[in-house]
């Protein structure tokens, strides 16, 4: 089910199509969000139900044996998604000519969360955590690390700016 807590009422409700569990959701502005996958895909709808595109599991290359799934994902504007990895990579995909444009390399397990800054889109900021308890922030436009905290307490569940 999909919230909106500024019109309090239920935006969209019911099953979906998918056959997988669903394991990460993150909106892109007032009218799209992601459903990441359990095996790796990542689906992009718009707030009325309707599957605008999906992003299947992407694989190494050819000298691994096994899938880079993708499980969590976030927006920059309409057009950017970053997709977090199994590899610890995390992709950042161009939806306007549908390519991978470049990739932020840093986690040594799977990227299991990600957020991005809605500060500003002129310098913005995107907090990423793997699966090891360990999390970082990235300058987004200087694709370099900014900040690293070393393994917390408990696993990272949930990421998000304030």
């Amino acid at each position: 089910y999909l919230w909106s807590i500024f019109e309090n009422k239920l935006v969209l409700g019911g099953k979906n199509e998918l056959k997988e569990f669903i394991v990460s959701l993150k909106g892109a502005s007032e009218d799209l969000f992601t459903i990441g996958t359990h095996s790796g895909s990542v689906y992009i709808y718009s707030i009325y139900g309707e599957l605008i595109r999906s992003i299947k599991k992407n694989y190494f290359s050819k000298n691994f044996k096994r899938p880079d799934l993708q499980k969590s994902a976030a927006w920059l504007g309409k057009n950017i998604i970053f997709s977090g990895k199994l590899s610890g990579r995390i992709e950042i995909v161009d939806l306007r000519c549908h390519k991978s444009a470049s990739f932020l390399s840093g986690h040594s397990s799977e990227v299991s969360n990600i957020s991005i800054s809605s500060c500003t889109e002129s310098s913005p900021f995107l907090a990423s955590s793997d699966a090891l308890g360990n999390l970082k922030i990235w300058d987004i436009r200087g694709k370099e690390e900014i900040f690293f905290q070393k393994k917390f307490t408990s696993k990272i569940t949930s990421l998000s700016f304030l």
